[in-house]
């Protein structure tokens, strides 16, 4: 991981002898998260004996199923881009995410079966390096970004509430 922080350090410190200009932004973003797919749920019970408290039949369902209601996105992230005299690019930017997906609690088995109105939430928060090369478009007064790059997360933080 050392070699490659510094090999990106040594290569953008030479692109920015040869760049044309040199960007910096900063972005703030919100918005609707979600799991989809076969193991996802919008409802869910929640079990109790003597033992323990379970949310979900883990065994058989696969976990609570998380995902079938939108929960908050927030973030943010900085971005630097270099650009040659040639209209390519290199960028990178770095940032972090934090989202939450719900899912309704409907009964309760305990004894018996009982109706349940509640939700619980998962929580996560990554930090992420996205390393960009492309070539920037000028069209009219407009400059127009097509790069190709590779999303690298990590996760910090998991929790459900």
């Amino acid at each position: 991981m050392k070699k490659t922080i510094l090999t990106i350090l040594i290569a953008t410190g030479a692109m920015h002898g040869f760049a044309q200009k040199t960007e910096l932004g900063v972005q703030i973003n919100s918005g609707l998260f979600s799991f989809h797919g076969d193991r996802t749920k919008r409802n869910t019970y929640v079990s109790y004996n003597d033992r323990d408290l379970t949310i979900g039949d883990s065994r058989s369902s696969g976990g609570i199923g998380f995902g079938g209601k939108n929960g908050l996105n927030m973030g943010f992230g900085f971005n630097l881009k270099h650009i040659t005299p040639a209209k390519v690019f290199f960028a990178a930017e770095a940032g972090f995410d934090y989202s939450k997906s719900r899912i309704s609690i409907n009964k309760m088995y305990w004894d018996g079966e009982e109706p349940a109105k509640g939700k619980a939430n998962l929580r996560f928060a990554t930090i992420y390096l996205v390393p960009t090369v492309g070539y920037r478009l000028p069209v009219r007064h407009i400059n127009i970004d097509l790069g190709l790059g590779v999303d690298v997360s990590r996760l910090i933080n998991s929790s459900e509430k």
